[in-house]
């Protein structure tokens, strides 16, 4: 069964952060309903690694909605990450997240042999370690060992025309 009339008008913000779960009600007069957080880990098994559970942020976004009266829900997410997937939708590893470091070596590698003007609107921002490379690294080393894992959506890095053959 769905939510009351009265849910219908209420309006839920949910952001799936790096640290936690933050979750707000607000009615459509703009007062606020309620406001909570559940937090969960962030685990580092290598130096400058930074990986999650995803089944952890679900929890905690249940929990948060769970305290909350029922309504409308949008939300937001961390930046840029990296979950593997079997073919029924499994997750088999932990997320790579998009503050990751473990790929250094790999994004200088992208900047000499493409460089930063092949890369559209590039700044350096592009290629830090946590963006393109540690996903790409990612799913060339880290992901397609796992059996089962679903690579029906290989990672491109956009390159203007020209640069295709790096």
């Amino acid at each position: 069964m769905g939510p009351g009339p009265e849910a219908a008008q209420v309006l839920i913000g949910l952001d799936v952060g790096t640290t936690g779960v933050k979750a707000v009600a607000i009615s459509p007069d703009g007062r606020m309903l309620g406001s909570v957080t559940e937090e969960y880990a962030l685990s580092t098994p290598q130096p400058g690694w930074a990986e999650q559970d995803p089944e952890d942020w679900w929890r905690a976004a249940q929990k948060c909605l769970e305290r909350l009266p029922e309504g409308h829900v949008g939300f937001s997410g961390q930046m840029h990450g990296l979950v593997v997937l079997d073919a029924e939708e499994r997750v088999l590893r932990p997320a790579i997240l998009w503050n990751d470091q473990r790929t250094a070596a790999e994004c200088a590698e992208i900047e000499a042999r493409v460089g930063l003007d092949a890369v559209p609107g590039a700044d350096i921002a592009v290629l830090q370690e946590g963006r393109v490379g540690a996903q790409a690294r990612a799913y060339f080393q880290d992901v397609a060992p796992y059996p089962g894992a679903n690579t029906r959506c290989p990672i491109c890095l956009p390159v203007r025309r020209g640069c295709e053959n790096i």
